[in-house]
């Protein structure tokens, strides 16, 4: 499991630029196998087969 940062969700309606107010990120977490990993780049597979 690792625990991440985004953006939050998009805007639900149209708005005006003077009107705009950041919203900032929000807190994730991914769950599965780490692929890759390094300073740069997390990359997890949910599902693992043959």
């Amino acid at each position: 499991m690792i625990e991440w940062e985004d953006s939050a969700q998009p805007l639900p309606s149209w708005s005006y630029l003077a009107s705009f107010e950041p919203t900032g990120t929000i807190l994730c977490a991914s769950v599965g196998w780490l692929i890759r990993g390094d300073d740069q780049v997390k990359a997890l597979a949910p599902n693992w087969g043959p």
